[in-house]
Parts: C-alpha cells; sequence; structure tokens
C-alpha cells in the first residue's frame, strides 16, 4: 500500500510541475513565434500563457501515463500499486482529460480573440523567394485598417522594382508562419515539413469526438487504453534499461502511428476493399475509423496480455 501511496504521490508530482514548467517554455516559444522585428517581445502576456497551460496540460495528460510506466519500472510493484495505476488511468482519461477539452473549448477561442496581433514593422528589408520587400510604415494587421505602399525588389537578373500595395492578407505575413515575421523564421533557418508527430491534431480528435457523443468519444478513449496498456511492457525484460527504452520507443510508436494513420498518404490504404466491409460500415455510425480504433484495443490488449503473462513467470520463478 505504501508504494500504491507514493505512484499517486508521483503522480502529481509529475502533473503539477511537468505542467508548470513546459507551460513556460512553452508559453515563451510562442512568444517567439509572435515577436516582430523592431518591437518589444511580450514574454509574459497572461492570455498567451493560460492558453499555454490549457494546451500543455492537454499533452501532459497524454503522456502522464508512460511517465508513470517508467516509474514503475524503476521499482517493484505489486497488486495494490497496479490497482492504483489502472484507478489513475482511469481519472485522468475519464475525467481530467475530457475536463481539459472542456476548458479548451469555453476559454481559448475567447482568449485568442482578445490576443492582438502585431503588425510588420516599417523600416526593414524582408526577403521572400526572390524578392525584397521593405515598407516606410507598418504592414496592417486587421481590415480595419488601410493598406500601405510596399517596394518590391525583384533580385532576379531581369528583376525591376516595383511599388505594391500590402495589407492584412499579405504574402509576408502567410509564408512567415508559424511566426509573424519572417525575418525571425529566416533566423531560426527552420524547413518546411509535416509533423507525424501532433499532440496538437490528436487533441484536435478528441474534441471532435467528444463533440460528437458517448460513442464517438470511447472510440477515441482507444488510444488511452493502448498508452494506458503500454504498462505491461514494464517487467518485459530482466534489464531496466531495456525496459525504459521500449516503454518509450512504444509510447512514440503509439502517437506515430495514431497521427500518421490520418495523413494524405493514407488514403490509398484507407480505400482498399476490405476498410468498407459491412462490419466496419457499421461501426462507423457509432465511432471515428473504425480499423484505428480496433488496432489500438489489439495492441493494448497484446500488451496487457504480455505483462500478465510476466507477472505468472516471474512467480513462477520466484518459488523455484
Amino acid at each position: 500500500m505504501k508504494k500504491a501511496l507514493k505512484l499517486l504521490l508521483m503522480y502529481f508530482t509529475f502533473l503539477i510541475f511537468g505542467v508548470f514548467l513546459a507551460t513556460i517554455l512553452y508559453s515563451f516559444f510562442q512568444s517567439v513565434l509572435g515577436f516582430v522585428a523592431g518591437k518589444q517581445i511580450a514574454i509574459f502576456d497572461w492570455k498567451n500563457y493560460l492558453i499555454s497551460l490549457i494546451f500543455i496540460t492537454q499533452c501532459t495528460l497524454i503522456l502522464i501515463c508512460p511517465l508513470m510506466s517508467y516509474y514503475r519500472i524503476r521499482r517493484t510493484g505489486g497488486i495494490p500499486f497496479l490497482i492504483t495505476y489502472i484507478i489513475l488511468s482511469l481519472v485522468t482519461w475519464g475525467l481530467f482529460f475530457p475536463l481539459m477539452l472542456q476548458l479548451d473549448k469555453k476559454f481559448v477561442p475567447h482568449l485568442k480573440s482578445e490576443i492582438v496581433e502585431q503588425s510588420l514593422s516599417g523600416g526593414y528589408f524582408r526577403k521572400l523567394d526572390d524578392k525584397i520587400y521593405y515598407s516606410f510604415d507598418d504592414l496592417p494587421a486587421t481590415e480595419d485598417e488601410p493598406s500601405i505602399n510596399m517596394l518590391v525588389i525583384d533580385t532576379n537578373k531581369d528583376g525591376k522594382i516595383e511599388e505594391v500595395r500590402g495589407g492584412k492578407n499579405s504574402s509576408l505575413y502567410r509564408q512567415g508562419r508559424p511566426f509573424r515575421d519572417i525575418l525571425i523564421k529566416d533566423n531560426f533557418q527552420l524547413e518546411e515539413h509535416r509533423d507525424y508527430i501532433s499532440f496538437r491534431f490528436l487533441i484536435l480528435c478528441a474534441e471532435n469526438a467528444l463533440e460528437k457523443g458517448l460513442t464517438h468519444w470511447l472510440g477515441y478513449l482507444s488510444i488511452g487504453f493502448l498508452i494506458s496498456a503500454i504498462y505491461g511492457l514494464c517487467s518485459m525484460f530482466a534489464w531496466r534499461l531495456i525496459n525504459a527504452i521500449v516503454c518509450l520507443f512504444m509510447t512514440f510508436a503509439v502517437v506515430l502511428f495514431n497521427t500518421v494513420y490520418y495523413a494524405p498518404f493514407m488514403e490509398s490504404f484507407k480505400s482498399l476493399t476490405f476498410m468498407h466491409n459491412p462490419f466496419f460500415e457499421f461501426l462507423s455510425s457509432y465511432i471515428d475509423e473504425p480499423f484505428l480504433c480496433l488496432v489500438n484495443v489489439f495492441l493494448a490488449l497484446t500488451f496487457i496480455a504480455i505483462g500478465i503473462i510476466n507477472y505468472f513467470v516471474g512467480k513462477n520463478r520466484q518459488g523455484e
């Protein structure tokens, strides 16, 4: 029982301190994304911090069960330990996570609407592809502000200098994303890539499932069931380091699989004949992506079976 209470303590320790530290870092990152050259950076904007707090808490709740599994690897468990872990997993996915989704839906859109995005400052040369843009005035950030004149210098061999009107829909804003200022983006030297590990996408899927109803939400919880079932791999090998690597890899693989499944290149797989059989067609009326849910549940049951087998094998060895 003492070990079970320690697990409960570690759960809230990981949750509170993990959320606190990660929120500070993520809030600072969001401030950098919104920074504009020549203007003051707003590091401690409480609205930005609160939005970051809600998002980071959701991400932490997704990962808290694997963290508990890692804690289990370092210490021997038992039935009370396992029961406590199961209760914490149920509370995480059945109470805390949907609660944070509701808070996100209720407060975040309102907070985002109150955040004033900075306009691109004038007096700076900004390079976009083969053209350089320059303006004396700030580039408007809202529809209410009138457009301004901008000089566009074509750097090609036969390029020319022309004057254009620029406003909120300027390509400087679009091409600078996710940064507000393309000058900041160029300094970070980011390359265009697709996110195959996306907690934000998983959270969006959770919000959609929760809005559709109970059965869709239960279908989404298959990923929570699978992540929680990674606990069954804690004693798979004799070496703790290997067990920790296995749990880390499986957590990464679960998030990767549940994100990549929605990628465009998977459409050819989803169009296969067996994906449209009567059984899947029936399930699709109640849950989103029946095949994905069934794979999650199957893998979760497999991990649980591995854990049960390892438990009884270990008991037999101790008896010998």
